[in-house]
């Protein structure tokens, strides 16, 4: 048997058997459902980028490798170069191509220096600072204090994860001094379909 597969045989006779405490994710246990898959928000990611007149930036967690590989599909599929900026996000992709789990990266990946010898409307940048941290690459970026990048009018910011709470203020912060540089900034809501949560819902859990 595979051992990265859940034994669900295991667990089913461990239930029988009978759970007297069961220690689980809570971040969304209170949700009704089950979570949406990371299929969901392919399309609609990949038609806000294919739409997108400029440079694309996406921010996500470096720690959700099926977004980064998602991010990665869509410019192999819509003939885009991935530029990756963010330590941590290049630790999860090299990882990731070590292991096999992503192909023909030297046909996607360009390194952030070569990024200005392609137009804009052909980059899409993976980038660190969903919860605004001082020392991220999109806070960088808004606040002008980023070597390579400098915000254009054509711009579209992509948050393509939920707020961690607390962190709202930083937040707010990075996306105001983004607009007022004449960035777009689109985060996940009912109309921008572009993250589903790694929580497990209630029927998830249950």
């Amino acid at each position: 048997d595979n051992p990265y597969k859940i034994n669900t045989k295991q667990i089913n006779q461990i239930s029988q058997a009978g759970v007297d405490v069961l220690l689980t994710d809570s971040t969304n246990a209170y949700k009704d459902g089950f979570t949406p898959s990371e299929y969901d928000i392919r399309k609609p990611l990949e038609k806000i980028v294919a739409a997108a007149e400029g440079r694309v930036f996406i921010a996500t967690f470096s720690s959700n490798f099926w977004r980064l590989k998602t991010v990665f599909d869509l410019c192999k599929k819509l003939n885009k170069k991935l530029v990756v900026n963010g330590r941590s996000l290049q630790d999860c992709l090299d990882i990731a191509q070590r292991l096999g789990k992503i192909e023909e990266v030297e046909k996607i990946l360009v390194r952030i220096e070569q990024h200005k010898n392609y137009p804009h409307n052909k980059l899409v940048f993976l980038v660190s600072g969903t919860q605004g941290e001082e020392r991220a690459s999109l806070t960088r970026i808004a606040m002008k204090e980023h070597r390579q990048i400098r915000v254009c009018d054509t711009d579209l910011m992509l948050f393509s994860a939920r707020s961690i709470p607390g962190n709202e203020k930083k937040i707010l912060h990075v996306i105001e001094h983004l607009k007022k540089q004449g960035a777009t900034v689109k985060l996940p809501d009912e109309k921008n379909k572009i993250h589903v949560s790694g929580h497990a819902h209630s029927e998830d859990i249950k």
